[in-house]
């Protein structure tokens, strides 16, 4: 047996030290081929001592330029060091020395997919999984990828097949949040309700939580995301669908009460409270109301529409009679206005037009060009 056979018997029985200690034996014979450097730079690797990788690896390239198994263990040291551009170009030129293997196509959809790249990190692990189909592995980094690029039904279907293959819960799990990212919640429910691996039951519950709360049954929703608490449970998103279903609970009771009180509710979804004309507008407001024993409940969306769109839903949920808006954006506000037209709940559009104005019963607003115009002279 040869040093190289006994180098990679070594690396077969995961005995990376030992083999880090052989190899090193025969650094007199570097320069005789590219054996030495690749492997010190692989092991290097997987030591996560990518400095010394590095070094190892651009002295080996100085001599064998031409190497395609050193140019890849090069671009897997930056793309471990997040330095992806440089990772991208030596896998590029370790294929133009015809060293082609799907872990390279991996490495380099991550390099894309870190560079916002989306459309070539698909083509990537494509070309990966046209090598290896039955990978789950790189089927898990496409249905993600799929995920961000919002192919929902895509990514649904890549994760059904490493699901079918492996049986692995975690599929399952992603094949719900495809439905759930989809508005598909029903779809989603039945999904995680089939799971019942234990150490994603945290997740299975935060998920169950979110459906719900969409499915506007705040109690379930409450249940679920309480129980994922107390499994471990702690990033924003369980506090933002937390803070969200406790805030649609108490409308709800509140609105419960009042209705008993007040003949009527609506609601007032405002772009910016911070802004001083719109505080002084919700101020004329509420007092009007009263007057006429009108509660009137008001939401802030902070100038982000997705916030805005969300609060609409909130008010369609509370069933307020009509909306007093001022969209935080003109046109991304469309789909919210859709919702309330669909709801049967007529809008009072204020201070900005929206784009879709047939979806408004009426505009409230100053000329702001004729404004523009006074003050100019």
């Amino acid at each position: 047996m040869d040093y190289k056979e006994h180098f990679h018997s070594l690396i077969d029985e995961g005995k990376y030290d030992d083999a880090f200690a052989y190899l090193k034996r025969f650094s007199g014979y570097a320069y005789e081929d590219a054996f030495y450097f690749a492997n010190m730079g692989w092991l290097y690797n997987q030591f996560h001592d990518y400095e010394n990788a590095k070094s190892c690896l651009l002295t080996g390239l100085r001599v064998f330029d031409d190497d395609g198994w050193m140019l890849a263990q090069l671009g897997c040291t930056y793309n471990r060091c997040m330095e992806y551009d440089k990772g991208l170009a030596c896998f590029q030129q370790a294929l133009a020395y015809s060293f082609d293997e799907p872990w390279i196509h991996y490495e380099m959809c991550l390099c894309y997919r870190e560079l916002a790249d989306f459309n070539n990190a698909l083509d990537e692990i494509q070309n990966a999984l046209m090598e290896q189909p039955d990978h789950c592995g790189y089927m898990e980094e496409c249905g993600d990828l799929l995920i961000t690029m919002e192919r929902y039904d895509d990514a649904f279907d890549v994760f059904a097949k490493a699901f079918s293959l492996s049986g692995e819960p975690y599929y399952l799990l992603m094949m719900g949040e495809c439905n759930e990212k989809a508005g598909m919640y029903e779809n989603a429910l039945a999904c995680y309700d089939h799971i019942v691996q234990k150490s994603l039951d945290s997740d299975v519950h935060l998920h169950k939580g979110i459906c719900y709360y969409e499915l506007h049954q705040p109690q379930q929703a409450l249940e679920e995301l309480l129980r994922s608490l107390e499994l471990g449970r702690d990033d924003t998103l369980i506090y933002q669908y937390l803070g969200r279903t406790y805030a649609v609970m108490d409308d709800q009771e509140n609105t419960e009460k009042d209705t008993e009180e007040a003949e009527h509710v609506l609601g007032f979804s405002c772009s910016d409270l911070s802004n001083p004309f719109y505080t002084v507008l919700e101020e004329a407001l509420q007092s009007s109301l009263e007057e006429e024993g009108i509660r009137l409940v008001v939401r802030d969306a902070r100038s982000d529409v997705d916030t805005q769109i969300q609060q609409v839903d909130e008010l369609i949920q509370q069933n307020v009679e009509g909306v007093f808006l001022c969209p935080a954006e003109w046109e991304k506000i469309t789909p919210a206005l859709e919702a309330l037209n669909d709801a049967g709940i007529p809008v009072i559009n204020l201070d900005t037009e929206v784009k879709e104005m047939d979806l408004v019963k009426a505009f409230v607003g100053s000329d702001n060009r004729n404004a523009g115009y006074v003050c100019g002279e």
